[in-house]
């Protein structure tokens, strides 16, 4: 399978190992979905949240299991987190989904949470050599400690995989790019130039794209119209019904 050439700041980064790293990045969100889905099922929740808990470290360890393969790979385990990462030859790759509040990867939000602040911060923009630490705060039950991440992890550069998923729609696009903030208030995410696309048909092949169209999110406006009745009012009497007049 041919890859479309990658971005040059994508080349940059991992080179040769490109052609590699887009499958499995593809193949890990696709796995993720399918056992967040065997998560809802089994649960028999009307909700998403059986789905959503499990997506999120699925995702984590689906994405390890097939970089760790690739050259240069180095595990990477943030300090007190639930999952591990890993390092491409100093960059980071860092995989989450996209969070509710997103409109398109232009208008990207994560879920707010100051270990995930530290995880994406750029040392490019930072003041000095090493990252500045950081507090895991209440996530993960840690408050008041603090780690220099990138003192721990030996990588210099983080990239995010943003992954656009969901339970009726399936995965629908991944997105790899470099992240120039993140705000952990509200998890808005700005992202350092345009982030590259990932070709999730020509990966997964025409049976996703087949997928995607019978599993369409249902939108505000496929539902059907209701018809409205108007009334005229003339003091306290109906003059007429829109919807019983003769």
């Amino acid at each position: 399978m041919e890859m479309p050439e990658p971005a040059e700041w994508a080349y940059a980064r991992f080179g040769k190992n490109w052609e590699r790293i887009v499958p499995a990045l593809v193949d890990a969100g696709a796995a993720a979905h399918e056992g967040a889905m065997d998560a809802k099922e089994a649960s028999q929740l009307a909700s998403n949240d059986a789905y959503g808990a499990t997506y999120w470290l699925a995702l984590f360890e689906e994405v390890f299991n097939r970089l760790m393969s690739l050259p240069n790979a180095a595990a990477v385990r943030p300090d007190r987190a639930r999952y591990w990462l890993v390092s491409l030859g100093g960059v980071l790759v860092f995989p989450s989904r996209f969070g509710a509040r997103s409109v398109g990867v232009s208008n990207l939000y994560l879920s707010p949470s100051k270990l995930r602040a530290g995880l994406l911060a750029d040392p490019g923009h930072a003041a000095g050599p090493a990252q500045p630490a950081f507090d895991l705060g209440p996530e993960f039950g840690f408050g008041g400690i603090t780690t220099p991440l990138f003192a721990v992890t030996q990588a210099d550069k983080t990239v995010l995989v943003a992954y656009d998923c969901g339970p009726r729609a399936g995965l629908r696009h991944v997105y790899v790019g470099e992240v120039r903030s993140y705000d952990d208030a509200d998890g808005r995410v700005t992202w350092a130039g345009t982030p590259e696309e990932l070709p999730i048909t020509a990966v997964l092949g025409l049976n996703h794209l087949a997928g995607l169209m019978s599993q369409r999110e249902t939108l505000f406006d496929d539902a059907p119209v209701r018809p409205i009745g108007l009334q005229l009012v003339d003091g306290d009497r109906d003059v007429a019904r829109g919807d019983d007049a003769e």
